[in-house]
């Protein structure tokens, strides 16, 4: 073999070792992606839908490494009310300083710091842990969850659940910590956070 095939050779090698250690980005398909929430209280439970921003994943390898999501706190609705009136005050009173305060704070954000791959169990089939910071009402708390990531020709694809104490972010709202004798008023501190995400896999 002379020097210049060795050189292609060699020059191949380094190429693929350098491609395959690239970090890449997968940015979330919005169209393919659903977020809902459900939320709690002694006589029943809310339920909707909320999206994001430009929001995206970091990959090396094949495995999650960090991403960061923004999510559109106006874009938030409800799925359960069918009065327009009603809904439409629900909507809003989420959106106001009992709750979220969009108007201050019009976007949450989750970076992801920190990604355990796992075995599945018959029990559970998640393969990630995920660790990062969540930033709502501009106060930030570490969280951390379970997540199900398949990889699938230039597309990633993720689904779990986030559950979460609203009191951490300061939404105080007929929470059991803060105010007595709520009786039938009161709204369980904990909501849930379901997420199926595509997103694409970009150089």
């Amino acid at each position: 073999m002379n020097r210049i095939n060795q050189l292609i050779i060699i020059t191949g090698i380094i190429s693929s070792l350098a491609l395959s250690a690239e970090k890449l980005k997968s940015f979330v398909d919005k169209e393919k992606s659903n977020i809902t929430w459900i939320a709690t209280k002694v006589t029943g439970e809310h339920n909707g839908e909320i999206t994001m921003n430009k929001s995206y994943v970091e990959l090396e390898n094949n495995k999650v490494t960090g991403g960061m999501f923004v999510i559109d706190m106006n874009s938030i609705t409800n799925s359960d009310v069918e009065s327009a009136e009603w809904n439409g005050k629900l909507v809003g009173h989420l959106k106001s300083n009992d709750f979220f305060d969009v108007e201050n704070f019009p976007i949450a954000i989750f970076t992801i710091t920190k990604a355990e791959a796992k075995k599945p169990s018959d029990e559970d089939k998640s393969n990630y842990k995920l660790y990062g910071d969540l930033m709502i009402k501009g106060i930030s708390h570490p969280i951390e969850f379970l997540a199900k990531v398949h990889f699938h020709n230039n597309a990633a694809h993720a689904t779990g659940n986030i559950t979460l104490d609203r009191t951490l972010w300061d939404i105080q709202y007929r929470s059991g910590k803060f105010f007595e004798s709520l009786g039938d008023k009161l709204i369980y501190d904990n909501f849930d956070i379901k997420f199926d995400i595509t997103s694409t896999i970009t150089k």
